[in-house]
């Protein structure tokens, strides 16, 4: 039986071991977080459970140190990761306190949740159901040429919630251009690179994306080439411009409590993406270019000192079939204690 197939399976609703100790309740629940999308599928986390509390540690060795080098894109998975735990957690009545570690990683986990029976739903979660982490995938591909309805933006806009991060939405062709110049711009300046190209064929090479071997194989010798690659950037270049609208998740400061936060509300966004219908494809070349990062923020008139944390595509997937990609078993990133 596939990883996937095996992921996706013990997470269901009837196993929750309600008559067991908590620190089992929450070994349980992580089987939901793992599910939480990362930068390349690269699933960058490592779980401690510490008798109420989920202790989440970065795991520098899926680390995409070439694309990623600040690792922000690793934070921004961990923060997806933890608002997946969230959702479970609140599903099933916890309430939670978060507290983003101030030790440096190897000393600290990046952070620290405890939890407690006697919670129930908070406002910004309340729409988003265990079934939606189940169904939540990437959009490859086109999306139709309908235009996002007014009722799921506004979903969509009621994801953030404070002043710390916020996510913004366009539909303004003008914004689409410009965006997709900074696409084109960043991939550039990234596929050029043998070290950039070198890494994404190991990625791809891997199976990361769900692609059956011994396709994966060939599709990761394929992407050292830069002819190769310059391909695949046509196909996302096309498919970006069947995007009905795009949205950026930024926040105030590029600190890593603000990539948690960022990961956080990217999630949110994803979730009530999927729960409205809606497919979301991140488009991060544009922010791994520290020139089109910046040119992002003033295209989407972010407030001053506001980094651009992530930029993704959204519009109603052409086909409701979506390969799930591979999951690492929650017995390979949980243990007894720091990694």
């Amino acid at each position: 039986m596939s990883t996937i197939a095996t992921a996706r399976r013990d997470v269901s609703e009837q196993a929750f071991p309600g008559t067991l100790p908590i620190e089992e309740q929450l070994r349980f629940l992580l089987r939901y977080a793992i599910l939480a999308p990362s930068a390349r599928n690269s699933q960058p986390w490592r779980f401690v459970v510490e008798a109420n509390a989920v202790l989440i540690y970065p795991d520098l060795a899926r680390w995409q140190a070439v694309a990623d080098p600040e690792q922000r894109e690793l934070y921004l998975s961990l923060g997806c990761a933890l608002e997946n735990l969230l959702v479970a957690a609140e599903h099933f009545g916890f309430r939670s306190s978060v507290a983003h570690s101030q030790a440096p990683f190897p000393e600290g986990p990046a952070v620290m949740i405890a939890f407690a029976p006697g919670g129930r739903r908070s406002r910004m979660r309340g729409r988003l159901r265990l079934e939606t982490l189940l169904a939540r995938r990437t959009a490859h591909g086109r999306f139709t040429g309908d235009g996002v309805t007014i009722e799921d933006r506004q979903a969509l806009i009621g994801c953030a919630e404070g002043d710390s991060v916020l996510a913004v939405f366009s539909d303004l062709p003008g914004h689409r251009e410009k965006v997709e110049e900074l696409y084109r711009r960043a991939c550039e300046a990234l596929l050029t690179r043998e070290d950039y190209r070198r890494e994404l064929a190991q990625v791809v090479g891997e199976g990361a994306f769900g692609t059956p071997w011994p396709l994966s194989v060939l599709a990761g010798r394929a992407m050292s080439s830069e002819r190769m690659a310059r391909r695949l950037e046509g196909i996302e270049l096309a498919a970006l411009r069947s995007a009905p609208l795009f949205g950026v998740v930024a926040s105030r400061d590029d600190s890593r409590g603000s990539q948690l936060c960022s990961g956080q509300l990217l999630e949110r966004v994803w979730l009530t993406a999927t729960a409205c219908g809606l497919g979301v494809q991140p488009v991060s070349a544009v922010v791994e270019v520290p020139k089109t990062r910046a040119e992002l923020a003033d295209i989407c008139a972010l407030p001053d000192g506001y980094q651009a944390q992530e930029l993704v595509r959204i519009g109603y997937p052409r086909s409701t079939r979506k390969r799930p990609t591979p999951r690492r078993p929650v017995e390979e990133v949980t243990g007894g204690g720091a990694p």
